[in-house]
């Protein structure tokens, strides 16, 4: 009998729909929706008395036409459909056919449309559609010719003052004067769990989903550069001819002001750069503080890679002339709209044109050593980094196959290119001069705090753990001064020195693995398992070395290549917990590592990516060095001064 895998529709809409995180990822998808539709008019309405949202463009429509049917699918039914459409990766911004399922975290969704070759419109709702959507659902609509009335008296029968003022905007006029063809989404009690935060009708400033569109749709397409941004012409054309199609939206969503009538606020397009300052501002060769210049420049580029398309685009504001122009965005003590003005500055990710996340990282790459300084400050400025980059599923990250491709050495060789001539070109004096300004303040603070550090540890030290290690001759009498938090590398030097002291047939000799490298770059170091096999990559472990080790803390290298893990000391964690790494992998506490009843650590198994769900075959063995040290050796610890003096009474020396 053949044996078939099964899958659960219900399932993983469950798991896609929801983002807790940032609820406005739906608005971020239906405007990238109406953005491939060819839409030019956008409305969106916050629902308040529904907790949720109304939604409307003026693209071609969900189709139900053999005509349009691509991938062996039409476009109304790949709405619907998970991981079936009718886009191509490459051409359009969404391809994955899993964005528009955020609509479906809702009690219910109502979906309106219309294509320029029907005479009605069709009208379709699902209650609780998490629930009941299925591939058996039955998705037939009906039709109306007076969908102003449906969504009047049949969806929001029980509006109230808030409600009725957005039906006055979305009166038949309303529909006859630009819904000719589009889309309209009602989306009610959308699930979130701060929809207050996220979906206000306040004035801009304040104004969460505003800047939102701004800054991380596409909408706010970083590509749509200008001379009135103080990008040089030529700039502008290479960047903007990567623009397809490079079409005009008009798009406004709702705001209430304070003591005022509704209204439709236009929403501006293109990323939000700043215009070049009407006065000549001090450059930063001569600003007395760097944190307070207003100093400003503008950069860009394309390149071309693995025959892709990419841009450049860097963008120079002083700290306090980025304070200044983004008065919306939050900053340390207030939260203004909610979107941190920290978190758009420095090195950034867009993937066609829309804004996906730091990558503060790209700096460390050995290619761009000369400007590794820029992360010292990075409020002084924006690189963007735009391209058809491949993200995980809810797109706040690029996928492992577009990191591999910002590592590559002729990729990151364009972005020298790009910096070095910058640098160079008589257009570059405020980028030269910030790096210098930079390295220059930075390398006196780094003395100080190395005088100051220095001071510390010598000062220190007597009051530092300690140990002795009993029945090996080098080390009898010999103190051994316990690591302290931030002396990872400390962890790695015991564990190398006692590793090549315990004898083969030790009960523990398999937790005391040999390294063969120590690095302070990436994996820490390279230990043979078995010395009597040979270096093959089935014998090599990856080793990390931690101070501590907590399942609170996230774990900040690649759990999918870390073979062990090392700390000094560890926070028992109980079966069951679940660690997190930076890269989105995730695992659990399975085992406890024990000796003759003492805890020496713990085993990560059960191992996957957070978006791919895919389980990988792999363990990873936390090991406690304190406790591993006094479980193999006669070791004889003694307290800190500190720890001493803070022994309750009694319990001092008899």
């Amino acid at each position: 009998m053949a044996l078939h895998p099964k899958q659960s529709f219900q399932h993983t809409l469950r798991e896609i729909s929801v983002n807790r995180a940032n609820p406005c990822e739906l608005v971020r998808e239906l405007i990238s929706n109406s953005y491939d539709a060819g839409a030019t008019h956008i409305r969106i309405f916050p629902l308040i008395q529904k907790r949720g949202i109304l939604f409307f463009d003026d693209g071609s429509g969900l189709s139900v036409s053999d005509k349009d049917r691509k991938n062996d699918v039409v476009p109304y039914v790949a709405f619907f459909s998970i991981g079936q459409g009718t886009k191509t990766p490459g051409q359009q911004i969404g391809y994955k056919c899993q964005g528009s399922k955020l609509c479906f975290a809702a009690r219910r969704f109502t979906v309106i449309t219309r294509c320029a070759d029907e005479a009605t419109y069709r009208v379709k709702t699902v209650d609780n559609p998490k629930q009941t959507l299925d591939t058996d659902y039955d998705l037939s609509a009906s039709e109306t010719s007076t969908p102003w009335q449906v969504l009047r008296d049949d969806l929001l029968p029980d509006a109230d003052e808030r409600t009725a003022a957005l039906l006055e905007h979305l009166d038949k006029a309303f529909f006859e004067a630009h819904f000719q063809h589009g889309t309209l989404l009602l989306i009610e009690e959308f699930e979130t769990d701060n929809y207050d935060a996220y979906f206000s009708v306040e004035e801009p400033a304040r104004n969460y989903l505003y800047n939102y569109i701004r800054y991380y749709t596409a909408h706010g397409d970083v590509r749509r550069i200008s001379k009135d941004h103080g990008f040089m012409a030529r700039d502008v054309a290479a960047v903007r001819g990567l623009l397809k199609p490079d079409h005009k939206v008009d798009l406004r969503t709702w705001i209430v002001p304070n003591k005022g009538a509704g209204k439709l606020e236009l929403v501006p397009q293109g990323w939000p750069y700043l215009p070049p300052p009407d006065e000549k501002a001090e450059s930063p060769a001569v600003v007395s503080q760097l944190r307070a210049g207003r100093f400003s420049a503008r950069h860009a580029t394309t390149f071309k890679h693995a025959d892709r398309h990419y841009s450049l685009l860097l963008a120079i504001d002083g700290h306090r002339r980025a304070l200044e122009g983004y008065e919306a965005l939050g900053r340390r003590g207030n939260r203004r709209c909610g979107i941190t003005l920290s978190d758009l500055r420095g090195v950034l990710l867009s993937s066609n044109g829309i804004t996906v996340s730091r990558f503060e990282q790209l700096l460390d790459h050995p290619l761009l050593e000369d400007w590794k300084i820029l992360q010292e400050g990075p409020e002084h400025y924006v690189l963007i980094i735009d391209g058809n980059f491949e993200l995980v599923t809810n797109r706040d990250a690029v996928a492992p196959s577009s990191l591999s491709v910002l590592r590559d050495q002729e990729f990151v060789g364009q972005i020298r290119r790009f910096l070095q001539g910058v640098q160079q070109s008589k257009e570059g004096d405020v980028f030269a001069q910030l790096i210098e300004r930079l390295n220059r303040e930075t390398t006196r603070h780094a003395e100080n705090q190395y005088i100051e550090n220095n001071s510390r540890l010598r000062r220190e030290l007597p009051e530092r753990e300690s140990f002795t290690v009993s029945g090996i001759a080098p080390l009898e009498g010999r103190p051994f001064f316990a690591p302290i938090r931030g002396e990872e590398h400390f962890v790695g030097a015991l564990y190398t020195l006692f590793a090549h002291l315990v004898p083969k047939d030790h009960p523990l000799a398999r937790h005391w693995i040999r390294p063969l490298t120590f690095s302070g770059l990436g994996i820490d170091a390279v230990a043979i398992e078995d010395e009597s096999k040979a270096l093959t990559n089935g014998n090599l472990q990856a080793l990390e070395y931690k101070y501590s080790f907590s399942v609170d803390e996230e774990f900040n290298h690649p759990l999918i290549i870390t073979d062990r893990i090392i700390c000094w000391q560890m926070e028992p964690p109980a079966v069951g917990e679940s660690v997190r790494d930076s890269y989105n992998y995730q695992g659990a506490i399975e085992e406890q590592i024990l000796h003759e009843g003492r805890l020496l650590g713990v085993l990560i198994k059960d191992i996957r990516h957070l978006h791919d769900l895919k389980e990988l075959l792999r363990e990873v063995p936390v090991l406690c060095l304190r406790d591993l040290l006094q479980a193999t050796f006669n070791v004889k610890l003694r307290p800190g001064a500190r720890a001493a003096r803070a022994a309750p009474k009694g319990k001092g020396r008899k």
